[in-house]
């Protein structure tokens, strides 16, 4: 799947990140779910 172009961050245009949770399932899934998270860390190593 192609996301697109690549961003390059400059100084005085870089706003920030967005960060996401996702998840998939085998194609010959039968059944649904879901997942409720309260919160999740990020942490610089």
């Amino acid at each position: 799947m192609k996301a697109g172009d690549v961003f390059q961050a400059r100084p005085g245009k870089w706003i920030g990140a967005k960060v996401g949770v996702y998840s998939i399932s085998a194609a010959k899934a039968t059944r649904g779910g879901y997942a409720d998270f309260d919160w999740f860390r990020i942490t610089k190593k």
